[in-house]
């Protein structure tokens, strides 16, 4: 089983644009990876117009071994990782979590504001957007979580919210 929640805002100006992203899955596929050195992940949302069409609508990643100042932007502990920066320098995207043992309940959580969020002007005006976070090495895929959202509670050309 699977369930979560998206809410893409786009604010009066760019700096008031925000991002919230939630997604639990029971099954718990897939490990994290090490992003302290080499795991980036990658938040991707996007449309679907029609059967077999596609719209990017944001990526912004986070990437491995990154710091936000002085300090590392990722923790990881046993069953959790986390990558914290305040500022949004990498796409906007301030905050990642994960946490769950593999082979049990994994628990995700994105949010990100600002300028630097790669939005586009005007939302799309259809029903459907799938969002997933992409764990990656470099170029090689390791692992994917999302889902898509079909029923918004609100669908506007600056605002799209909705639960699976």
């Amino acid at each position: 089983m699977e369930h979560g929640a998206f809410d893409i805002r786009l604010g009066t100006t760019p700096d008031r644009d925000a991002l919230r992203w939630q997604f639990v899955r029971s099954n718990g596929f897939g490990a994290f990876g090490d992003p302290t050195t080499t795991t980036s992940y990658t938040f991707c949302a996007f449309e679907s117009p029609s059967p077999g069409a596609t719209n990017v609508l944001l990526e912004a990643s986070a990437p491995a071994a990154s710091t936000c100042g002085a300090n590392p932007c990722w923790s990881v502990g046993s069953n959790t990782i986390r990558y914290h920066d305040p500022a949004g320098a990498s796409d906007g995207i301030r905050t990642v979590r994960g946490r769950g043992a593999a082979g049990a309940t994994r628990r995700w959580s994105v949010s990100g504001r600002g300028a630097a969020l790669p939005l586009p002007s005007v939302l799309p005006a259809g029903d459907t957007i799938s969002a997933a976070l992409v764990a990656h090495d470099g170029a090689a895929f390791q692992n994917c979580w999302g889902g898509t959202f079909t029923s918004p509670s609100v669908n506007s050309t600056t605002r799209y919210r909705a639960r699976q």
